[in-house]
């Protein structure tokens, strides 16, 4: 069982000489990896980069997750895989990174410890730019006082007809 699905894999999959990545060419999940139905009809369908893990090296530990440490989710080969805990996969991955590495706000302030303020949004932590707090504050107040002038304007109006 095990060498007809070690061919399966390899029939599915493409080498990439130029990264050294076995490639599933095959049907992916939602989230970019690749799928193989194992046992059969009524099998179950697996994550295809863990198959090829766990021929070579065997079972992967309930509270582990594989990392591609080629950052490749297609990618089945394992020496490109490692098992590591959830926390070390996203601490490795880019995916809790991607606002860490900004050097400016999209409106192109720095952050600098100065220009930035943390904070807790939806029990997460935040960081946000002073200068665009501020330029979005000191609108809102403009627009809140032309609307109170313009409220006793046109209640003065009112009362002189």
């Amino acid at each position: 069982m095990d060498l007809e699905l070690e061919q399966r894999l390899l029939r599915m999959s493409t080498a990439d000489a130029a990264t050294g990545c076995r490639i599933w060419t095959r049907s992916l999940n939602i989230d970019g990896y690749g799928i193989i139905k194992v046992g059969g009809r009524k099998g179950r369908n697996l994550r295809a980069h863990r198959v090829a893990y766990e021929l070579a090296h065997g079972p992967i530990s309930p509270d582990l997750e594989l990392d591609h440490l080629c950052r490749n989710r297609r990618c089945i080969e394992p020496s490109h895989l490692e098992p590591v805990t959830h926390a070390d996969n996203i601490t490795r991955g880019l995916t809790g990174n991607h606002n860490k590495i900004k050097t400016h706000c999209p409106q192109g302030h720095e952050y600098t410890p100065e220009n930035t303020m943390l904070y807790q949004t939806r029990g997460r932590a935040a960081r946000g730019c002073k200068t665009c707090r501020y330029v979005r504050s000191r609108d809102h107040n403009r627009a809140r006082r032309a609307r109170e002038r313009e409220q006793l304007h046109s209640e003065s109006s009112a009362k002189i007809k």
